[in-house]
Formats: structure tokens, C-alpha cells, sequence
């Protein structure tokens, strides 16, 4: 397991989110609006750590659960004022 390969991962995976939340407000309202049911990456996360069948599907999905908490119990919090983890 290639922990820098993770932790570039996850600051990439946070970039992305923060820029959407910039341009589209908050994910739970974007998906809403468009009435698709809505997948968190972290669970994504978590289907890919539970069936990886490579190398990489293990260091995605420990990056996706790490950006998620990450995001919710940290980032969310100190710009925003609340973690809208649920």
C-alpha cells in the first residue's frame, strides 16, 4: 500500500469536492434539485475496499473514506459552521 499515493489522492478528492461546493452550493442540495439518488463517495469508498480485486481499488476506497471523514469532522465544520454529515 503506497500511503503518499493516498494522501495525494485524498487532497486531490478534496479539491474537487471544494471547487463543486463553490460552483454548485451543497451536494446534498444539488442532488435534489435533480431528483437522482445521491451516492456518497465515502460508501463508495467502502464498496471498493470490501471488494477490491487491485492494488489501486484498496487505495482509492481508503481515500474516499478518509476524504469523506475528513471533509465532515474537519473541513465542513471550520468553513461553513456545521459538518452536514447527516
Amino acid at each position: 500500500m503506497d500511503i503518499i499515493l493516498i494522501i495525494f489522492l485524498i487532497l486531490g478528492f478534496e479539491l474537487v469536492t471544494m471547487i463543486a461546493r463553490l460552483i454548485f452550493g451543497s451536494a446534498k442540495r444539488f442532488w435534489n434539485l435533480r431528483e437522482i439518488p445521491n451516492i456518497h463517495p465515502l460508501f463508495l469508498g467502502f464498496i471498493l475496499v470490501i471488494f477490491y480485486n487491485y492494488w489501486y481499488f484498496l487505495e482509492i476506497g481508503i481515500a474516499l473514506i478518509v476524504q469523506g471523514l475528513l471533509h465532515h469532522l474537519i473541513i465542513l465544520p471550520l468553513w461553513i459552521g456545521e459538518s452536514e454529515f447527516l
